[in-house]
């Protein structure tokens, strides 16, 4: 059985990483916000590039291990701001939109 000692450390441990996360996460909204995205819409572009430029949204969904409702619903957003646009049923990185500084 662990010691109470070792929970303490591994629980410091956890709330560490958590704070860490979250301080990247907001310096990430903050580089953001220059271009007018959201994290999660750089993510998927993210994604899409990774991918080679043109991805399903079931592709997508699996590469940023999210559900595929959330990301169509995402890329329908991002279609409508014209960040992506879509190519028979595939969502297709629009270059000169991305801003990968």
């Amino acid at each position: 059985m662990a010691d109470i000692a070792d929970v303490h450390q591994d629980y410091k441990l956890w709330v560490l990483l958590h704070q860490t996360s979250g301080m990247i996460f907001e310096a990430r909204e903050n580089e953001l916000r220059e271009y007018d995205i959201t994290t999660m819409q750089a993510e998927v572009l993210f994604a899409i590039q990774a991918i080679g430029g043109e991805a399903t949204p079931a592709q997508v969904s699996r590469w940023i291990l999210r559900r595929p409702h959330m990301v169509t619903g995402i890329l329908q957003r991002m279609e409508k701001m014209g960040l992506v646009k879509k190519n028979e049923g595939f969502a297709q990185e629009e270059h000169g939109k991305t801003h990968n500084d």
